[in-house]
């Protein structure tokens, strides 16, 4: 059994490795360690592959020519075709009454959860571009953050079979996404705020950008205000009255990098890495203040806000729930631990649903 091979470059990898990751905190089970993983785990897949072959032990190799053998481009890479995908890392999740959509890897897959503690895999998507950062889902249609892909549309009005619909291939890289009316507003990475027209979701069009200071991360909906997490750049307010004209209007300095942020009333809570959960008063979209933080163990990544609970994925720590019943004096969290890194947070009624990476859905 031969094989030519060639050094791959990034350029050259399969779309599932080769997705982009920007500087963050670095942490056990941070992003750019998780792509880290991702890597250090195919090799060893590799290396077992090549010890299993006849030979790796000293045995005589018979010299049979195989009817095909890859064979390196004058590029230096390796001709690979992909014929079939399985599973992978969990970051994005929803739910919408008894439906969750989570990312499995490049996946977008459909779950049943009447029975909270049992959910029943109804049906997913063909693989997509990239591993799937995050989705909201708006009746019949998901919109899908999948990292330096962009923007995937995707028809989940049947659950069991959900197609993509239409993509808009971002400048930057798309870590989270949230929906309002015709309009899409993504968290695009180093190029900053983009709005993309979904009027028709088979043609999503018009990529309109808003310039950052720091990078955005996580993106939220609030009336006629977009609040996005920036990373160093803290939280910013955008003005969205016109979305062909997004405009920021306000921004607040983050005790760490802002990654996540959900908006309930007018308080946002922001999942910032090592600084915990970060509760900032947007009254006044024009000057938003500081409240008050709660210190996490772990990095907090991401946050969803219920019934007067703040429940932050605060990756290898698993989940934290805080009450915020008072948002001005926010409670000591207390911890859920979970198989993997919790990266993504959503919450219906009284279940909680992680995204945990390599843990799955939880």
């Amino acid at each position: 059994f031969r094989i030519n091979c060639a050094m791959l470059t990034a350029t050259d990898l399969p779309p599932i490795l080769a997705s982009a990751v920007p500087d963050r905190e670095q942490p056990k089970g941070s992003k750019t360690m998780r792509k880290n993983l991702h890597l250090l785990r195919l090799l060893a897949a590799l290396s077992l592959l090549l010890l299993s072959m006849p030979g790796a032990s000293g045995q005589t190799v018979p010299n049979v020519n195989p009817p095909q053998t890859l064979t390196a481009l004058s590029g230096g890479a390796v001709d690979m075709v992909l014929v079939g995908q399985l599973g992978g890392a969990t970051l994005a999740v929803d739910v919408v009454g008894d439906l969750v959509y989570a990312g499995i890897g490049p996946r977008l897959a459909i779950f049943d959860a009447s029975d909270p503690a049992s959910p029943q895999l109804l049906g997913q998507t063909a693989p997509l571009p990239r591993v799937l950062e995050s989705v909201e889902v708006v009746g019949n249609t998901a919109y899908v953050a999948a990292g330096d892909a962009g923007l995937v549309v995707v028809d989940v009005s049947d659950v069991a079979a959900p197609v993509e619909l239409g993509f808009v291939d971002t400048v930057g890289h798309a870590w989270d996404v949230a929906v309002s009316g015709d309009y899409a507003f993504v968290a695009d990475g180093v190029a900053g705020l983009c709005v993309v027209n979904v009027a028709d979701p088979a043609a999503p069009a018009d990529a309109i950008y808003l310039d950052t200071t720091g990078e955005a991360l996580g993106v939220a909906l609030s009336g006629d205000y977009v609040y996005v997490a920036d990373g160093a750049g803290g939280l910013l307010a955008i003005d969205v009255v016109d979305p062909a004209l997004p405009t920021e209007v306000g921004s607040a300095p983050s005790p760490g990098p802002a990654y996540g942020l959900h908006v309930d009333g007018h308080y946002a809570y922001v999942a910032t890495g090592s600084a915990g959960l970060w509760v900032v008063d947007v009254f006044d979209p024009e000057n938003p203040t500081s409240v008050d933080t709660a210190n996490t163990t772990g990095i907090a990544q991401d946050v969803a806000v219920a019934q007067g609970y703040a429940y932050v994925a605060v990756d290898e720590s698993g989940l934290a729930v805080v009450s915020v019943s008072d948002p001005e004096h926010p409670g000591e969290p207390v911890y859920q631990d979970t198989p993997g890194y919790a990266m993504g947070v959503a919450v219906e009624e009284s279940s909680a649903y992680v995204a945990d990476d390599l843990g799955g859905l939880r």
